[in-house]
């Protein structure tokens, strides 16, 4: 399995840092002193009234990070500080990160995405029900199972994607693909298949198929989404590893008693969940996919139209969650949740604003939390244009 290292070990800076610092003051002059003060408010309101341990939230506004705060603490025993650039698992939200990289494959056409699954991954058995494609696994229409109980905390490590997939491969589709929609992280995990198969392209495309060597997973991901996107605190969560300012995940029994959680191994979920990242690299994401430096306009667009309609209103995109608000703006978003750690990221792509909010508990869900800080900054982003 491919590692990406820790660059708070290499002393390195890099200029995409001076980039965003730049960004950051011309903006700030003008998105700044009062929404950040409302934003930081309501983290605290948050913080106080849920006992979370730590909650920390980011956001950028116009290709640029305007927030960044933490409150509460990272890790409990040593009582270190919850910030902007303290590492969380991101969970599910590495869902629509993956998903970037399938997005890049398919814009230099080496893949499409009703091809069967089983082209990029022979090894996954034929199912009676029907034929798999890319976009039931990107849509969550797949039919493919999720966790049964006590399987989405697993202590079993798995080297290789081939050994993840053993767990659910030979199991019964829950129904035709494509005709319905069933949330499941085993099958977004296929994705890996997919980028290990055919994303070694990306470095030779020219080169005939035969003579292309394999990449990782991990590889592909820090290569081509992590580093160009300069989301350079974003791993795949490998427990041995030290990864500094890591957050220790927390629990509570049933008096109320806060707890260390029981170690899991996330590398039965790379791609559906297995990712490490801060706020402020999240947010990072969508800075990227706004200036065209990860995939094509039109590529994003497609990542953002409602591919599986759920409600009048809202669907299934390519790896995201897709609705329209009760004011008509397109909304973006995905959640997450661990053992120990929850997550949220909207972005509001029209108005260039995102919004990425993490806790390391496993009793308060930062949605909420999370909307109301995006909702502070497009109440100013609408009353500057009246």
């Amino acid at each position: 399995m491919y590692l990406k290292k820790s660059k708070t070990f290499t002393g390195k800076v890099r200029s995409v840092f001076v980039f965003f610092a730049v960004l950051l003051f011309a903006v700030s002059a003008v998105f700044g002193q009062v929404e950040s003060k409302l934003a930081k408010e309501l983290l605290e309101q948050a913080y106080f009234t849920s006992g979370a341990p730590g909650i920390s939230a980011a956001v950028a506004l116009n290709g640029a990070i305007v927030f960044s705060e933490g409150v509460g603490y990272a890790n409990l025993e040593n009582m270190v500080p919850a910030t902007g650039s303290t590492v969380y698992r991101i969970a599910s939200i590495s869902k629509p990160i993956a998903a970037i990289g399938i997005m890049q494959l398919l814009e230099r056409g080496l893949i499409t995405l009703d091809n069967p699954i089983r082209k990029y991954v022979p090894s996954f058995p034929e199912k009676p029900k029907g034929i798999i494609e890319l976009l039931h696994i990107l849509t969550h229409t797949s039919g493919i199972r999720h966790y049964r109980r006590g399987e989405s905390g697993k202590m079993e490590h798995f080297p290789a994607f081939e050994d993840a997939i053993t767990v659910f491969k030979d199991d019964s589709l829950l129904f035709e693909p494509g005709t319905n929609y069933s949330y499941t992280t085993y099958g977004f995990n296929l994705v890996i298949g997919v980028i290990e198969a055919v994303g070694s392209q990306m470095r030779r495309r020219s080169a005939p198929a035969d003579t292309l060597q394999k990449i990782d997973f991990g590889e592909y991901m820090d290569r081509y989404v992590w580093e160009p996107a300069g989301m350079h605190n974003t791993f795949l969560e490998y427990p041995p590893e030290i990864v500094r300012n890591r957050a220790k995940g927390y629990t509570r029994d049933r008096e109320g008693q806060i707890l260390n959680v029981w170690y899991d191994d996330v590398s039965v979920k790379y791609a559906g969940g297995g990712m490490i990242s801060t706020v402020n690299d999240l947010v990072r994401v969508f800075i990227a996919l706004d200036n065209g430096i990860l995939i094509k306009p039109e590529t994003v667009q497609n990542m953002y139209k409602i591919h599986y309609q759920q409600r009048p209103s809202s669907g299934r995109g390519l790896g995201w969650a897709v609705s329209t608000d009760d004011k008509g703006r397109l909304r973006v978003n995905h959640s997450g949740s661990s053992n120990g750690f929850r997550s949220m990221l909207i972005n509001y792509p029209e108005k260039k604003l995102a919004v990425s909010v993490m806790s390391n508990c496993n009793w308060y869900s930062p949605g909420r939390l999370a909307q109301q800080i995006a909702d502070v900054y497009l109440a100013a982003i609408e009353a500057k244009k009246e």
